[in-house]
């Protein structure tokens, strides 16, 4: 349920109603290894490629399918055919205003077949958003994929890969998207290697307008190669590699690690840009397993093709730090640091946030934090935010599975913020905020 106001138009983005904003059942027959759904779910395709709709709290993002689902398995076939229409939560979790119902139609399917070692797995897509650019022509899509996966082969190598290729008609003009997605883990002994690449030339999945952010909603989701906190501006057109290799002590029960990212956005047009991004660390369970330590740097350079010629425009260095320790009866002091001090056209400045708090397991936590972001250095902009955090779990007595409420008190700062690619610009806060979360 969520409440939204009528009393101010909704182009201000504010309003009070009371709606059921998610209800599905399902049906197991189990004679037939099926299982019927209906209502609000969730829907993936492969690894999000072509199709990702899920919900993630911490950038604001939740839109589910309203419609039904049937799914079959057996030992070696699974089979997925799903219908319905896009139903966002209608309230945006960033900055509190409404979200406009789109409704548009997915139909789509997926059927794979699994032996112990092989998955061969095919889908398709049809999306066709309920309002489209041009009222007398209607917008659409139809996507094809294909996914493999290769387990334990030799024992020591398992493989992904996925490739989509993407009819649209927009405006009624005809395009064309194609996308592949490769991921290899090799391990030898305490080594491990992973390689992930990743190929997208005009790939997109889109929908309705977003009211309350005046764009159109995203319905796929492709990796992104990136650090999950990393800002990803072009998922779209897309040339990139990441290689990541790490070593386990088994003795001090310590991984060290180093990661580096290539990627190529927009190639070959005037708006191509170059961003690498190295990166090592360490994370170590200190002896007894309560307690832990992790700590990572790294530097990040961003490029732009003008003539043929490389352009440095910004660069980053980031510092994070994380460590937990226990202090006994289930209570830890768990303090984080997450810097990046960048240089961009001439002006550096440093963005972050650093953490210190106690944390008891089934109870909750309170925690200071202090943030900071000095890039924009104009008189009377606050450069500095100090706040206090809290989180509580509530007792239930059997009505619910679980309570959390979370409350906070100060200011904190705002910004870009990215989780898995999805960014947002969060405002800044001050005040007092609570949030309580329940699941019935």
């Amino acid at each position: 349920f969520f409440f939204e106001s009528k009393d101010t138009p909704l182009n201000q983005g504010f309003g009070q109603n009371l709606r059921l904003e998610r209800l599905a059942t399902s049906w197991t027959i189990d004679s037939l290894n099926l299982v019927l759904t209906g209502g609000d779910f969730f829907q993936q395709l492969g690894r999000g490629l072509t199709l990702s709709l899920r919900k993630q709290n911490e950038a604001g993002v939740d839109v589910a399918l309203r419609g039904g689902r049937l799914n079959y398995e057996d030992d070696k076939w699974s089979v997925r055919a799903f219908a319905g229409v896009t139903n966002p939560a209608n309230i945006d979790a960033v900055n509190q205003r409404f979200v406009e119902d789109v409704r548009d139609l997915l139909i789509g399917g997926e059927g794979l077949l699994q032996t112990e070692y092989l998955r061969l797995g095919t889908y398709a897509l049809y999306n066709q958003p309920r309002e489209s650019v041009l009222e007398d022509l209607t917008d659409r899509s139809i996507t094809l994929g294909t996914t493999l996966s290769a387990i334990d082969l030799m024992g020591w190598l398992t493989i992904y890969g996925e490739g989509a290729v993407q009819y649209r008609e927009l405006v009624g003009s005809p395009d064309q998207g194609s996308a592949l997605y490769l991921n290899s883990d090799a391990r030898f002994g305490n080594f491990a290697l992973n390689v992930e690449s990743m190929w997208l030339s005009a790939f997109e999945q889109r929908g309705g307008a977003n009211t309350a952010l005046g764009n159109r909603f995203s319905y796929n989701q492709p990796p992104t190669l990136e650090r999950i906190d990393q800002e990803v501006v072009n998922n779209r057109d897309v040339i990139g590699l990441r290689v990541r290799a790490e070593y386990y002590f088994e003795n001090l029960d310590l991984v060290i690690y180093a990661n580096s990212v290539g990627r190529i956005n927009d190639s070959g047009a005037p708006s191509e840009v170059r961003q690498n991004h190295t990166f090592a660390g360490l994370q170590w369970t200190l002896p007894g397993g309560a307690s832990r330590l992790g700590l990572a740097a790294g530097y990040r350079d961003e490029a732009r093709q003008i003539d043929g010629k490389r352009e440095p425009f910004r660069n980053m260095r980031n510092v994070d730090v994380d460590w937990l320790q226990a202090i006994g009866g289930g209570v830890s002091v768990h303090t984080t640091t997450q810097a990046q001090f960048w240089e961009f056209q001439g002006d550096a400045f440093v963005r972050g946030s650093s953490f210190l708090g106690l944390e008891k397991g089934g109870f909750g936590s309170a925690t200071f934090e202090f943030g900071y972001d000095t890039q924009n250095k104009g008189r009377g902009i606050r450069n500095a935010f100090y706040a206090g955090i809290m989180s509580l779990e509530l007792p239930t007595f059997g009505i619910a599975d679980g309570a959390l409420f979370k409350g906070s008190l100060g200011t904190q700062r705002g910004g870009i913020k990215c989780v898995a690619g999805v960014c947002r610009e969060f405002p800044p806060f001050s005040g007092v905020r609570g949030e309580l979360i329940t699941r019935f």
